[in-house]
């Protein structure tokens, strides 16, 4: 370091300390490259220590090959007069890893005589660089999924409102190439067979009819015999195979998908996609694109379904009416979820009833807090539904829904649990009818027959009443609960179980009960002795607004929510 100086005037020894303090690369050549200081950092980076590369020229040991003349280049140019200023390239590590370093270079005086040294101060921006593709590739990312998720909602509006069934393959693949980044779209459909009956395109022109007729010739039959055999989507890098689905103009890096078009065990073809390789190995993409398949494949079915009924012409009437049923039962909720409780499916009938569209509540668990809004009501519908899913089985069970527009509505499952191929538990089906208007309409004899079935459950203590007025019937849970006999409950009304403070609500409960038919709500009951504890109570009304009677299953609460004993 003793052979140059800077012209400022700086004592060797200051400047060596301000270099071996800094967190900068500092080196020094001579003209000719070779290396006459290296910064106690630079050996840090490098895994070099600077006696094993002093004397040596930088592209000797630390350069790439492929870049050590764009290193002389800047050499000649400082020797010149004419810096850069500014450059950046990379160096091979001890341990062989590649850094990126950003450059500062300058020309030191030297008062021997012997030529200029050149100075070079940089600093390592690898992991800079890293996270700013990786922000990029996110950010590009997202922008791909976007445009994905809206052909999903164009394909979805194009199989309820196509009135052409038989365009429905052609449209579909138009809607796919009309979105940035798939090159082509294909579909083969085939008979029960595995016989090719049909084939539609968008991007591939002519030649695509060809492919078709001599598909057992071309590189693309494995894959899509491989597609008809398996419901996983294939993804295809086979160059020979992918061109097939490549139009002339495309770029030769490129994947394709292949995936069954499949309802149930009936299988109706294959959907084929080309698009860029790196979009290929996405997995939400690749997941969007088997919903795009799977609502392309119910279409078809209700097409089959169709053109079957249309040719029973013995039994035309009836088909109709089958079909017709068949519309009608889609008027039930239906909704799938996982074992954490994640929304998987969420049909337009679950839209109307609860008032949340299947994209605000798919893949998310939280759904059902706004839907069950009373955490131990909640808690409770959960250990229901796990018990029907744990016992393998299925049951009708009946809760208390609160909808987005507030009202609430009673609403009948069926619950079925959901198995993987090994047994294992995968979540549950929910089918649930909205019974709201009907148990408004009961019958006495059903009102009887339903008090029957519900005063035998033993935790839960039920009571009919006039509302705002005298008990008519109460079951033996509700007189050992309160204290009372029942002859003693039959002579009292329903405020004279609550605490004082809490009959002035009684008023806005029944208002809630005759617009609604239903309401659940927590409050404070007394017993014969005076002693107070909550309850939860689900007020069911009977029989009609011309009746006035109501029917309440009550449920003792834990003494956890601070009222004042």
């Amino acid at each position: 370091m003793s052979k140059w100086t800077h012209e400022g005037g700086w004592s060797e020894e200051l400047a060596r300390l301000v270099i071996e303090r800094s967190q900068a690369l500092v080196l020094v050549t001579d003209r000719e490259g070779r290396l006459l200081f290296f910064s106690p950092r630079c050996e840090e980076t490098s895994g070099y220590t600077a006696s094993e590369v002093l004397g040596q020229r930088l592209w000797e040991r630390l350069v790439p090959p492929e870049e050590a003349d764009q290193v002389q280049r800047v050499l000649r140019a400082l020797e010149q007069g004419t810096p850069n200023g500014r450059c950046e390239g990379h160096w091979i590590t001890k341990q062989g890893e590649r850094r990126l370093i950003s450059w500062r270079e300058t020309v030191l005086s030297n008062g021997h005589g012997d030529g200029p040294c050149m100075a070079f101060i940089g600093q390592d921006i690898t992991e800079h660089r890293a996270s700013e593709a990786a922000a990029l590739d996110n950010q590009r990312r997202l922008l791909r999924l976007s445009q994905v998720l809206r052909i999903v909602q164009e394909i979805d509006h194009l199989v309820t409102q196509c009135k052409q069934r038989q365009d429905l393959p052609r449209l579909a693949c138009s809607v796919l190439t009309g979105t940035e980044g798939y090159y082509s779209a294909c579909m083969i459909l085939v008979n029960e067979r595995r016989m090719v009956t049909g084939s539609a395109e968008s991007g591939l022109g002519p030649r695509f009819a060809d492919l078709v007729e001599d598909l057992s010739q071309t590189p693309l039959y494995h894959s899509f015999q491989e597609a008809l055999k398996h419901q996983e989507l294939q993804v295809i890098t086979d160059r020979e195979a992918v061109e097939a689905l490549l139009p002339d103009s495309a770029t030769p890096e490129a994947a394709a998908f292949l995936v069954a078009l499949r309802h149930g065990h009936r299988m109706f073809g294959v959907l084929g996609v080309a698009l860029p390789r790196e979009c290929a190995s996405d997995q939400q993409e690749q997941a969007l694109l088997k919903e795009v398949a799977a609502q392309l494949a119910l279409a078809l079915y209700v097409e089959e379904q169709e053109a079957e009924h249309e040719r029973a012409q013995a039994s035309a009437q009836r088909a109709t009416e089958q079909y017709q049923a068949v519309v009608e039962a889609t008027c039930a909720w239906i909704a799938t979820f996982d074992s954490q409780w994640r929304v998987t499916y969420w049909n337009p009938a679950a839209e109307t009833i609860s008032g949340y569209s299947m994209i605000e509540v798919v893949g998310r668990a939280e759904i059902w807090e706004p839907l069950f809004p009373t955490r131990r009501y909640r808690q409770r519908v959960f250990e229901e539904f796990d018990e029907v899913l744990r016992g393998g089985g299925r049951r009708r069970l009946e809760t208390m829904v609160v909808c987005r527009d507030g009202s609430q509505k009673l609403m009948s499952w069926s619950v079925v649990p959901l198995a993987g191929g090994t047994g294992e538990p995968m979540g549950g089906l929910l089918v649930g009818q909205d019974m709201t208007e009907q148990r408004t309409a009961w019958q006495p004899t059903r009102r009887r027959r339903r008090f029957n079935e519900i005063g035998s459950e033993a935790d839960a203590s039920v009571l009919v009443h006039e509302i705002g007025g005298l008990i008519r019937e109460a079951n033996a849970t509700a007189c050992r609960t309160l204290g009372y006999s029942r002859q003693e409950l039959l002579a009292l009304s329903a405020p004279d179980l609550l605490c004082p403070d809490e009959r002035e609500r009684i008023r806005e409960w029944s208002r809630q009960l005759l617009s609604q038919g239903c309401v659940t709500f927590e409050a404070l009951a007394c017993r014969k002795g005076g002693d107070r504890f909550p309850v939860e109570v689900t007020m069911h009304l009977l029989g009609g607004n011309e009746r006035r009677q109501a029917m309440d299953i009550v449920h003792e609460l834990e003494r956890d929510e601070g009222y004042d004993w």
